[in-house]
């Protein structure tokens, strides 16, 4: 029976880890199919050659998206896309995700939506933040009695990881790259513009 439940109490403290690399978000960054500063590598050839295989690891840990949450409430949403979603949920919520390095990994607090492609509805009270999930997603979030849960996968992720071998950093997340993202975070005292929302926007 131990070997049946542990791997399930496990999954949180999992995604909780893997939500600490992305402590430093970046939501345009995430839903940005090309980075604003993608390019090839600009550090020394150690430091490339170092970082290497720890980036092409992570880019294929940011292809699959999971969360998961507790609290009473009912919903569900499907999403090609940003603009092709539907589906409506109301509940109270306290989640975390892995939406890849730059994606919003917590959310908490009572909500009621509603979605239908890119127009939607929302009401909101004491709410701290919401998932948002990204922009290029392809996945399902459902909320059933008192637990919720989101799977997806992400095709600009995929492309990120094949073109990846290149070296050419499409996403603009490889770490050791002085990439306009990481400029951008020494400019803010380490503070970089993370805005919270809604995960159906």
């Amino acid at each position: 029976m131990m070997s049946i439940t542990m791997p399930r109490r496990l999954l949180p403290l999992l995604l909780l880890g893997l939500a600490c690399a992305s402590c430093q978000t970046d939501p345009k960054g995430s839903d940005a199919f090309i980075g604003d500063h993608a390019g090839w590598p600009n550090e020394g050839f150690g430091k490339g050659v170092a970082m290497y295989l720890p980036n092409r690891i992570l880019d294929l840990l940011d292809i699959v998206h999971v969360g998961v949450g507790f609290g009473p409430g009912a919903g569900i949403m499907l999403q090609v896309t940003r603009p092709l979603r539907v589906g409506a949920g109301a509940g109270i919520e306290d989640g975390v995700a892995w939406f890849g390095r730059m994606g919003e990994p917590f959310s908490g607090g009572h909500y009621a939506m509603a979605a239908f492609g890119p127009f939607d509805a929302q009401e909101t009270t004491d709410v701290v933040l919401r998932w948002r999930v990204p922009f290029w997603d392809v996945g399902v979030w459902a909320q059933i009695y008192l637990g919720e849960a989101y799977l997806g996968i992400a095709p600009d992720e995929i492309v990120d990881f094949i073109v990846g071998f290149t070296t050419y950093d499409m996403k603009d997340d490889d770490y050791g790259r002085e990439s306009g993202r990481e400029t951008r975070r020494m400019r803010s005292g380490g503070v970089e513009d993370a805005t919270r929302k809604p995960p159906d926007e």
